[in-house]
């Protein structure tokens, strides 16, 4: 999908010349269809007495003959159609390549609000063109590559550069011709791209071949915008043992300039509704993929604290616990669910703001992250928040909930007993609409899209 930016400057003159050149050619093409009436009487006539001609010639020498008429001439007509529609094409490609503004390249790799976001902001400052990375199913990918690879080469030449969040295979292709054509290349750095835990095969860098392209990006990056602090350097002290997180440790020789632009959220969107009462619910979302394999949803279940959630609704029986984002399907090796879980799947943005508008506590037991949006959604939505001590969480939690240190069932259950007495909903949504508003985030990346 490529998105286009038309401007409308320059638009009266352009009409005004392709009014003057349809008139003129509407004028000969009434000329040449008088021209060709008068014509077409003078032929009939002639060739009414060369038929007379032959006939008399067949009848005394005795031989057939055939009436001909006369040659078709090329009617002007189709001239002038032809040369008006070139003429309506070549206007209509130049008054679209009239937007003066400098033009950034756009790859969407994620639906989120974030990514969304800041899409819509980008293209209220420059021309962009956008492409839609498609990574699933696999064998639909290859295709996806190649056609990216194409629209980079027709795109590319003016432009000023390429941005994107988060690194994966695709980066390469923008990265190579960005370096190649000496233009930017902003790589938002989100999560998964700036970590990784061999324990759990979590991260880009875990195979060779995909390690390989997440390197050559970040290396041939101009401007590198980890949402958080810890994505370019920092420790995840929640899991044992400690790990380093950052792509300074993962990519050796980065070059670019390093731009910690925090997310921003949309407040107006999420936001409670006093109308609604709230209950003794805790609401996890994990945003588990449902075209994973099983064995990478175990996986992925396990880093987002889904084990870890049954065993803590286990301690709470009284507690109803919401999952969202994964389907029960993911229970598998003698795996329990308790009965005070239910799975809700997979909702729309409206349907998930309605069970944090009747939630009390939010819960993200991740093991690792970035800045999570949807802590920060819940947060909006007046949820009190428990969450890990692992990359932006705390930062997003701040003092209006309760951080856990380890990843201890009888830790969460106490905090989340703590969460559920606790009135600190409307402070938790004064913290994101202070601190991490989206009109902060826009002012940030209007200063480094103009470096």
């Amino acid at each position: 999908m490529v998105r286009e930016t038309v401007d409308g400057s320059g638009f009266a003159g352009w009409f005004a010349g392709a009014l003057a050149v349809g008139a003129g050619i509407g004028a000969l093409w009434v000329w040449d269809r008088r021209r060709r009436e008068r014509n077409r009487r003078t032929d009939a006539e002639e060739e009414r007495a060369q038929a007379l001609e032959e006939l008399a010639f067949s009848k005394g020498h005795g031989a057939s003959s055939s009436v001909e008429g006369a040659p078709r001439r090329w009617s002007f007509h189709f001239v002038a159609k032809g040369g008006l529609s070139l003429i309506h094409f070549i206007g209509n490609r130049l008054h679209r390549d009239r937007d003066t503004r400098p033009r950034i390249l756009l790859l969407h790799t994620s639906d989120s609000f974030v990514v969304r976001n800041d899409e819509k902001f980008v293209r209220g400052l420059f021309d962009t063109r956008a492409f839609v990375v498609k990574q699933f199913p696999r064998r639909a990918f290859a295709w996806n590559l190649v056609g990216l690879t194409f629209w980079t080469l027709r795109h590319i030449w003016r432009a000023q550069g390429v941005f994107f969040r988060f690194v994966d295979y695709y980066a390469v292709i923008p990265a190579f011709f960005t370096s190649l054509l000496r233009k930017k290349l902003w790589i938002v750095l989100g999560g998964y791209d700036a970590h990784h835990l061999p324990r759990w095969n979590y991260g880009v860098y875990h195979t060779r071949l995909r390690a390989w392209c997440a390197r050559y990006a970040v290396r041939r990056a101009t401007h590198l915008l980890p949402v958080h602090e810890s994505l370019w350097d920092g420790w995840n002290t929640y899991i044992d043992p400690p790990s380093r997180t950052g792509v300074k440790s993962l990519v050796p020789g980065i070059r670019a300039r390093v731009h910690v632009v925090h997310n921003g959220f949309d407040s107006a969107f999420w936001r409670p509704d006093p109308t609604l009462e709230r209950s003794r619910t805790v609401i996890v979302v994990a945003g588990i993929p449902a075209s994973l394999p099983q064995d990478a949803k175990a996986r992925t279940a396990h880093l987002k604290g889904i084990w870890l959630t049954l065993d803590v609704a286990h301690l709470l029986p009284d507690v109803q616990f919401t999952l969202a984002g994964l389907d029960a399907d993911i229970l598998s090796g003698g795996r329990t669910c308790p009965p005070n879980v239910t799975f809700a799947g997979y909702l729309a943005p409206g349907e998930l703001r309605r069970l944090y508008q009747r939630a009390k506590v939010y819960a993200m037991p991740s093991m690792t992250e970035g800045m999570p949006s949807s802590l920060a959604d819940a947060m909006l939505c007046e949820c009190v928040p428990v969450g890990s001590n692992a990359n932006g969480i705390p930062l997003l939690i701040g003092d209006t909930g309760f951080i856990v240190e380890h990843p201890s069932p009888q830790d969460w259950a106490a905090a989340i007993e703590k969460a559920l007495v606790a009135q600190t909903g409307p402070q938790a949504r004064k913290r994101i609409t202070a601190e991490f508003s989206m009109a902060r985030r826009f002012a940030a990346l209007r200063e480094v899209l103009s470096v």
